[in-house]
């Protein structure tokens, strides 16, 4: 009888392309912990938890922000930006969003938060055992700011993130070395309140109506002003 279940349920599979997923990676749920945006997670590899998830071809991850701030999940690294795979819109405090890897190669698939680029975790497709490697198309580009950082210039100038949110992740992105600035002194400036000319700049750059060099020009001032520090 169970033989003739699974014949049925096969054949409806075929009749309607449903993925055949039964095995015990199917439905996998990571979480995003209280305290993501803390560098020591980075350390720890405790931004994702796990931060390495295994899932069968066609099975389906869930993410679940546990955290007190809002986060995304994109597939590629921060270097090279998102490869366009798979990636989430802001996923809001106390919200989840899934993804069900459908058509994927057995594989590890890196991906980051493009909010607190810090924040890195890899799925492993059908539990691959095999380094990560970058693919092809990742190849790297001459430009000063990688370009998908433009969806955080216009996240932050719509106020879908605020101002810690932004500067944080600025801050990681300058200390790796991915966006390069001229200035890396820090003045006393006691106050931390950014500009609005410079949030105006970020919703121009990231619609190309400036330059980068003018972009940046707002970014180096937050740096001599102390409001992002460079250590």
């Amino acid at each position: 009888m169970l033989r003739i279940i699974l014949t049925i349920l096969i054949v409806l599979a075929i009749l309607f392309n449903l993925p055949l997923v039964y095995g015990e990676n199917s439905n996998i749920f990571v979480s995003v912990p209280l305290g993501s945006t803390d560098l020591a997670c980075a350390s720890t590899n405790e931004c994702y938890i796990p931060s390495i998830a295994a899932v069968d071809v066609g099975g389906k991850i869930t993410w679940s922000n546990n955290d007190s701030v809002v986060h995304t999940v994109v597939s590629g690294t921060p270097e090279f930006g998102p490869d366009g795979l798979f990636g989430s819109d802001i996923i809001m405090t106390g919200s989840d969003w899934s993804f069900k890897f459908d058509g994927f190669d057995s594989g590890s698939y890196p991906y980051f938060c493009l909010l607190h680029p810090m924040m890195t975790g890899v799925v492993n497709v059908e539990e691959s055992k095999d380094t990560i490697l970058l693919r092809d198309d990742q190849i790297v580009t001459e430009t000063q700011i990688p370009d998908w950082i433009r969806n955080n210039a216009a996240w932050w100038a719509d106020n879908q993130i605020d101002d810690d949110t932004f500067v944080s992740g600025i801050q990681y992105l300058i200390k790796e070395g991915i966006i390069s600035v001229s200035s890396t002194s820090s003045s006393s400036n006691t106050t931390n309140e950014i500009p609005q000319w410079i949030k105006n700049n970020a919703d121009w750059w990231s619609q190309e109506l400036i330059s980068d060099d003018e972009f940046l020009k707002g970014i180096e001032f937050l740096v001599e002003n102390g409001i992002i520090v460079i250590s």
